[in-house]
């Protein structure tokens, strides 16, 4: 698991960015808001809330552009940009996300995934939906 989160770390850069306005189609469903084709993101997670990990993984291989975790009720959005956009997310692999600290029980969390299918590079830009049990 921490060679997963090592890759992660070292793939994503974290930009935190708290605004009013929504990113995505935040009003599409878990695993809605697809356009290019059909893929979906399970997501995770596991912890406390001082150090909550969220983790995912593509039903398809994927080349991510970014993700957009969101806690809407809470207007926090926290942008998660790819530098290496020709790295291949497998679809038999777990990837997680650097911790966070705050998260409780009943939260309800969105992930926006941006980026290209791995077998065509056409685009996609899909919603998943966590609730933290």
């Amino acid at each position: 698991m921490k060679l997963f989160m090592k890759l992660f770390i070292k793939l994503f850069f974290i930009t935190l960015i708290i605004h009013a306005s929504g990113c995505g189609d935040s009003s599409t469903g878990p695993g809605g808001g697809i356009t290019g084709g059909n893929i979906s993101f399970a997501i995770q997670g596991q912890g406390d809330p001082n150090s909550y990990t969220f983790s995912f993984q593509p039903s398809v291989n994927a080349k991510l552009t970014g993700i957009i975790a969101s806690l809407p009720a809470q207007n926090f959005f926290d942008t998660l940009v790819n530098n290496n956009v020709d790295y291949v997310f497998s679809k038999d692999t777990v990837y997680s996300l650097d911790p966070y600290v705050g998260v409780q029980q009943g939260q309800v969390w969105n992930f926006n995934f941006i980026g290209k299918y791995a077998s065509n590079n056409s685009d996609f830009n899909v919603n998943s939906g966590f609730t933290v049990p």
